[in-house]
Order: C-alpha cells, then sequence, then structure tokens
C-alpha cells in the first residue's frame, strides 16, 4: 500500500509532487481571477467584462467572456476558462523548451520538468530588492505576469504557439514543404492578432528584419530562394487585416498614437533607477547572451539566431513602451506596454533554453551554467512571492 512512498519509487514521488504542484497552482488562479471577476481586487476583468456584454469589446476574449456570462454562472466559468488558459500556456512553453534545445536531452528529465519549468515562466518578475522597490509591481517593470489582464494572458498563449512554430521555420525555411507548419503558424497568427495586438508589432518589424537580412545574404542565389522568404512573409500579412480591423473599432472615437519623450526623459534623469531596471528586468539574457557570444566565437557552429529574434522582438517591443502613448480616454492606459511584457518573458525563456543547450553539449562548464541560472530562479522565487501575495489579496498597483 505505502510502496509509492519508499525510496525505491522516487518516480511516483516526484509525480506526486508535480500533481500537487499544479492543483495548488490552479487553485491559487482559480481564487485570484474569482476575486478579480466580482470585485474584490482590482483588475481589468470587470471592464473586460462590462465591455464584452454591452457588445463593445474588439478581441477573442471579449466574445468568450460574454459567452460564458450569458449562462449565468460566468463568475465561475470565467475563472476556470482563464485558469486553463494559464495551463495551456504552461504547456506550450514546455514544448518550446523541449523543441528549442533538443528532445533527447528533455527525454532524460521528462516531461515533468518541463512543465515546471513552463509554470514558472508564467509568473516570473523581475527581481524584487526590497531595499530598492517598495512594492512587487512597478511602472518601468517589463517582467511581470500581469495575470490581471484578460486579453494578455489569450495572446500570450497564442503567441508562445505561434513562436513555437516561429523558431523551428526560421532554421528550417529554405526547404521545400513544411507547408502544414506555415499553415498552423498563419492560424496562430490570426488568433493572436484576434487577441491582442501588440505581439504583431513587436513580432513583424524583428521577423521583417530577419527576412530583409536573409535577402541581402542570399543575394547570388536563385529565384527559388527568394520565394522561400516571400512564403514566410505571407503568412503575416493574411493575419493583418483582423489588426487593422480592430483600429478601425478601437480609434472611432477620435483618439490617436502619440510619439513621447517622457518616459525616456524620466530614465535619462534618473540614471539609478535605470540601472537596477535594467539589472532586475534583462540582468539573466543578457548575461546568457554574453556567455553564448563568447561560446560562439571559440565554436562557430553555435547558432544564436533564435537568441538574436528574441532580442529584437523585446528591444522593439520596449522601444514602442517607451516611445509611444495614446490621446484621449486611454492616454494613461499604457497599452502599448503589453508587447515588452509578453516578449521579456519570451527573452529569458530563450536565454535558459540556450544556456540549458550549451550545457547538454558540454560547451560550457557546471559553474557557469549555475551561476548564470541562478538570475534565473531569484526571478522565480520573486514570480512565485508575487503570486502568493495576489492570491491572498495583494493588489497588483500599489
Amino acid at each position: 500500500m505505502f510502496k509509492c512512498f519508499t525510496i525505491e519509487n522516487d518516480k511516483c514521488i516526484k509525480k506526486l509532487f508535480l500533481i500537487l504542484i499544479i492543483a495548488l497552482y490552479s487553485l491559487g488562479m482559480i481564487v485570484l481571477f474569482y476575486n478579480y471577476i466580482v470585485g474584490k481586487q482590482f483588475s481589468d476583468f470587470g471592464a473586460h467584462i462590462k465591455e464584452a456584454v454591452n457588445g463593445e469589446g474588439y478581441s477573442m476574449a471579449h466574445i468568450l467572456l460574454k459567452i460564458c456570462y450569458m449562462t449565468g454562472h460566468g463568475d465561475k466559468l470565467i475563472s476556470l476558462m482563464m485558469t486553463a488558459v494559464v495551463l495551456l500556456t504552461a504547456l506550450v512553453i514546455a514544448c518550446f523548451i523541449r523543441a528549442y534545445v533538443g528532445y533527447t536531452y528533455f527525454n532524460r528529465i521528462g516531461w515533468g520538468l518541463s512543465f515546471l519549468i513552463g509554470i514558472t515562466a508564467t509568473v516570473i518578475t523581475q527581481i524584487y530588492i526590497p531595499y530598492i522597490y517598495p512594492h512587487f509591481y512597478v511602472h518601468d517593470t517589463t517582467l511581470a505576469p500581469n495575470l490581471h489582464n484578460t486579453t494578455f494572458l489569450f495572446m500570450r498563449l497564442f503567441g508562445w504557439i505561434a513562436l513555437l512554430i516561429y523558431f523551428y521555420l526560421i532554421n528550417h525555411y529554405f526547404e521545400d514543404g513544411n507547408w502544414k507548419y506555415y499553415i498552423v503558424f498563419t492560424i496562430a497568427l490570426m488568433l493572436v492578432n484576434f487577441a491582442k495586438p501588440n505581439f504583431i508589432i513587436g513580432f513583424a518589424p524583428a521577423m521583417l528584419l530577419m527576412l530583409i537580412f536573409d535577402f541581402i545574404t542570399h543575394s547570388k542565389t536563385d529565384l527559388k530562394t527568394y520565394l522561400y522568404i516571400i512564403r514566410f512573409g505571407i503568412c503575416v500579412l493574411l493575419s493583418l487585416p483582423i489588426v487593422l480591423v480592430q483600429a478601425s473599432m478601437v480609434y472611432d472615437d477620435g483618439s490617436s498614437i502619440l510619439f513621447t519623450l517622457s518616459e525616456i526623459k524620466q530614465l535619462i534623469n534618473d540614471p539609478q533607477n535605470a540601472f537596477f531596471i535594467i539589472l532586475t528586468n534583462v540582468g539573466f539574457p543578457i548575461i546568457a547572451y554574453v556567455v553564448c557570444c563568447r561560446t560562439k566565437r571559440k565554436n562557430k557552429t553555435i547558432e544564436i539566431r533564435g537568441f538574436n529574434q528574441a532580442w529584437l522582438m523585446y528591444l522593439i517591443s520596449y522601444s514602442e513602451k517607451i516611445f509611444l502613448t495614446e490621446s484621449g480616454d486611454r492616454a494613461t492606459h499604457g497599452n502599448y506596454a503589453w508587447g515588452s511584457y509578453f516578449f521579456c518573458s519570451v527573452l529569458h525563456i530563450v536565454a535558459l533554453s540556450e544556456m540549458i543547450k550549451l550545457y547538454k553539449i558540454g560547451l560550457i562548464r557546471k559553474k557557469v551554467m549555475y551561476g548564470t541560472v541562478s538570475i534565473f530562479v531569484l526571478e522565480v522565487i520573486s514570480g512565485v512571492s508575487y503570486f502568493i501575495y495576489s492570491v491572498n489579496g495583494g493588489e497588483f498597483i500599489l
């Protein structure tokens, strides 16, 4: 009867531990989302549900929220639906890491650890240093789970699905076939655009720069190579009409997009704060990128194309956060920050995957691996602490 709990059956104990983590995490999510819905804690849930019921919403989230609300059990159904969205996101991230690093390595340690890393990726935050920051959630952060926003959570799910396919295709799109990947990639882009447009305005410019680079570096090849590039780009073009329709709905009230220098001026005027923003938000991927570049210099076969793309997406979306704003009622909403939140987490997962891959093939020593990844662990600890704080009634804005 108690064989499961003996030392010889440690695999069973690990499975039970994973099930316990998933159960506690799911329960915490259900409680947190329910509190958001009924108004016990401040969030964007109430506004999104109101928009959905009044037929004012523009995204997939609004449609699903309205369907749940119309059943008469909206508070419970919505909390369960959003919990399922977060858990599916963790699963997709686990698939992403396994694909990025290589299935052979992860098969040795199983899906359990992969999924556990996926869960941590849905809660990681900037490193919380009480001496510097009075609260977990601060204005300048770009590494935050943003569990208070329904459209962001849907964008995060379908964004990771799109990137799962994209990071495969960037190394294989000069090959014949692969049509099923292009079809899934296009559908994923349509879905993520239907959820929230911030993904595509950070992703598309980074992809375009890559395609231009490939076009230039393959300038002496045949016509077929150019057709491969065009085929890849068409996937994005097919998804853009959804964004254009959303923009016409959102900006039909006379509001507009504005260029601003106010945020960059704040950073320049407070260099100490700017330094800690970099340190606590992107310190881990910066160090990981240095390690990867030094390793590549010694071993030319190492490919960091995906890491470069992750950095491009983050820097583009962060530039949109600090230089773009809106007029009218949305002037204080910070809507151009959502892309930086998503791509900062992408940057961290790609950095982690790169470190695991280099360690797996024996190109970095154990102390380099553990020393660098320890920064990621601090982000996980900060994220778990913030999640527990939120489930216990803490507000995301203080």
